[in-house]
């Protein structure tokens, strides 16, 4: 199972960087932004995982991968749900630095 972040809204040091291809996706966006920035240059380049749910995963385990204690996984964690609709880490994780949010 992949790793989740912890708060979607909050933006790492560097923002959401990422790589695609020839491409350096650096501007400094929400993640909502740098998803439709990819996805937009993934469907005008006819690549493949041009979906929203598709782009915003492969952002997402990229940003895990770059920052492992902003992740957490889903399925070695206890959540509960935040009046926001949020996950909230309750329990902390081995993969994500045992760090209880």
């Amino acid at each position: 199972m992949s790793l989740k972040l912890r708060d979607p809204s909050k933006l790492p040091s560097g923002g959401f960087l990422f790589h695609e291809a020839e491409r350096t996706f650096g501007e400094m966006v929400s993640f909502g932004g740098k998803v439709q920035l990819i996805l937009v240059f993934r469907q005008d380049n006819n690549r493949a995982r041009a979906t929203k749910g598709e782009v915003a995963e492969d952002l997402e385990n990229y940003t895990c991968n770059r920052f492992p204690a902003s992740c957490y996984d889903p399925g070695n964690i206890e959540a509960t749900a935040s009046t926001y609709g949020y996950g909230r880490v309750v329990k902390g994780c081995p993969s994500c630095g045992g760090q209880p949010a």
